[in-house]
This record gives C-alpha cells, structure tokens and sequence, in this order.
C-alpha cells in the first residue's frame, strides 16, 4: 500500500509496508528465478524486482502491471523459486465472499485469519528449494488454531530465519508484534541460519538454540506405578513374577520382585 491513499483494513487488510521492513525482507532472500508477490497492494516488493509476478484483488490499488483477481483463485499449478510479501491480515469474520468460496484448507478452521490461508497457499506455489519470504504476526507458530498448519509446515520444510519485531507496532497502529521470517521447502534440516534449530511440539513450531524440553504426554504416556496396598503379600522375592521400580530405584537402581495379576483368577505356581 502506498502511504497516501485511503485503507481498507477490516475488509482487505491493507496495511503500509514500511522500506525499512521492505529492505530487511528482500535481504532474506537467497533464490534466483521466477517471483510471486501475492496481495502486492502498491507493489512494494515487485516494484524492486524485474519480472516478478504480482496480484492484487483491490481494484482501487491495483498497479497497472499485476493480475487483478483474487490470490485464492490462482491456479496452484504455477510455481515460483521465491514468494515474499505482507499477507493481509483479516478476521475470519471479515473475510469476503468472493475469497471464501476459494478456501478449501483441510489445515484450518473457520475461525482462522486470512494470512494463515496465505502461507499455507504460497507454500503449496513453491518449487522444491523454494523459499517463502513473509512478515506477519508472530503467534501463529504456538496458536491452537494453526496446531495442523505447523505440523504440515514442519513436513514440509524449515524456518531458515525467524526475525522477531517486538512489541514495536510495525503497521501504523494495527498487527503488533510481527515478525520476519523465511521458510525453505524441502530443507528438512531443521537448522536455522543465527544456530536456533526448528522443533515441532504439539502443533507449536519452536524456535530454540539447545535441548527445548517438551510436554511428556507427547512422547509417551505416564501411569501409577504398582500400589498393592498390601507389600507384604506382593512384594515377594521368591514368588514374584515381575520387577518394578521403586522408591529406592533412583539412588541404588534396586527394583522390586512383585507378584502382578494381569488377568482374573488364580496364580499359577
């Protein structure tokens, strides 16, 4: 969008991109072939790259050298090496007809913001190696709502750059705490660019520089141990048949010979 002209932020989400974000953004990237700048309002990405393709749906704000038509009616079968832009950011409630009749996400709900449908969308665009260059709210990496858009994304490739804005409100007012981030398709190393290691962990993306612990119950299930409730029958060395852990386990790595019922009826000796 360019500064002067008149917004549409509730229905379009059309906010200014500030140079200073422009050129951070355009630092990111690293590929060389065919570009896509989706919802590219005044074209501050495409106007800095020769032969880029852009599209705007907003008549109103439509450069004279993109396609004027709606992103989500763009044919998925075009691919591009780089895709980069500032998605709109439009409440599910206030996405139009027209763009809905095109959202098919098995990835997200009906209470999704319209960006998250862009980054699923645009990483589909994408050519092998291709990288997605894309400033927008930072909560989606560990909200509910994009539990199963993380997981696809983490199938699909790497977070290579991750650039948090802070709480610095970026958009005159609107859409605080953004940030910057590219993602490659294909690169499953999961290995950021500043050393940080990208980990999936109950449909959160988390961004960290050693060993994240992560929530047992996604790993493997904890249950109560064996409680008797009468040790001196069960826990017999001679006729127990099973060893469990006990209080001194820990310290000496004892385990304790029980007998374990796992069916009704008597033992068999």
């Amino acid at each position: 969008m360019s500064q002067g002209e008149p917004r549409d932020i509730t229905r379009h989400g059309q906010v200014f991109t500030p140079p200073a974000i422009v050129d951070a953004m355009l630092a990111l990237r690293r590929n060389r072939g065919r570009v896509l700048e989706p919802a590219c309002g005044d074209g501050a990405f495409s106007s800095r790259l020769p032969g880029c393709v852009a599209i705007e749906l907003d008549t109103l704000h439509c450069p004279a050298t993109a396609l004027n038509l709606d992103f989500f009616a763009y044919p998925e079968k075009e691919r591009f090496d780089t895709i980069i832009g500032n998605p709109p950011y439009v409440k599910a409630r206030d996405i139009q007809p027209g763009t809905r009749r095109h959202l098919g996400s098995q990835l997200l709900n009906g209470h999704a913001n319209l960006y998250l449908y862009f980054i699923e969308k645009c990483v589909r665009h994408l050519r092998p190696g291709g990288e997605l260059i894309f400033i927008t709210p930072r909560d989606f990496l560990k909200a509910t709502g994009s539990a199963r858009l993380n997981t696809w994304l983490h199938d699909q490739g790497t977070l290579t750059d991750f650039q948090e804005l802070g709480d610095a409100r970026v958009f005159d007012g609107v859409v605080p705490n953004c940030a910057i981030w590219r993602f490659e398709k294909g690169n499953m190393t999961r290995r950021m660019h500043d050393g940080r290691r990208m980990v999936l962990a109950g449909g959160q993306l988390l961004l960290t520089r050693g060993i994240y612990s992560v929530p047992l119950s996604s790993v493997f299930s904890v249950k109560v141990g064996a409680v008797s409730g009468a040790d001196d029958i069960f826990a017999n060395a001679e006729l127990g048949n099973a060893d469990f852990v006990c209080s001194k386990t820990a310290q000496s790595g004892e385990l304790r010979r029980m007998i374990h019922l796992d069916r009704e009826g008597p033992i068999a000796f």
